[in-house]
């Protein structure tokens, strides 16, 4: 199944602006007040850091803004890994009401992955939503 992802104007400018300071591509871009999260490429990590963060810390103090950066996978495993590193397990699950992720953090990270208000929590499920057409998202 392929979705296409459907990106605002302000989204696509925001990506076109972080792809010219750090010549990384940029699949997918979510925004909030405060914080700027973009979806790198497959490989592309390290070109969207910058060495020692610089492009991260130009694009910040330029937009005024916190930016977060995840790799994309085309792996859905690999995808949940890269955006939660202290995942310890996950399980993938497709039946009559969808994809469902469930996800074993170990218990000291599980309030940093969840994030104040739930901010965390709903940024991936945002992004697998958006990227991997999963319908849930359960942390244990």
């Amino acid at each position: 199944m392929n979705m296409t992802l459907t990106l605002d104007t302000d989204a696509i400018r925001m990506m076109a602006f972080f792809e010219n300071i750090t010549g990384a591509n940029v699949k997918d871009c979510i925004m909030d007040g405060t914080e700027i999260c973009f979806l790198i490429d497959e490989g592309g990590m390290s070109i969207a850091i910058g060495k020692n963060g610089s492009s991260v810390k130009y694009a910040e103090k330029v937009l005024k803004k916190s930016v977060k950066l995840f790799e994309f996978s085309k792996d859905l495993n690999s995808f949940v890994k890269n955006m939660i590193p202290s995942a310890t397990d996950v399980k993938i699950r497709n039946d009559e009401n969808g994809t469902s992720v469930e996800v074993r953090v170990d218990p000291r990270y599980k309030a940093s992955v969840i994030g104040r208000g739930k901010k965390g929590m709903k940024l991936y499920e945002d992004l697998l939503k958006r990227n991997h057409q999963v319908d849930e998202l359960v942390l244990r």
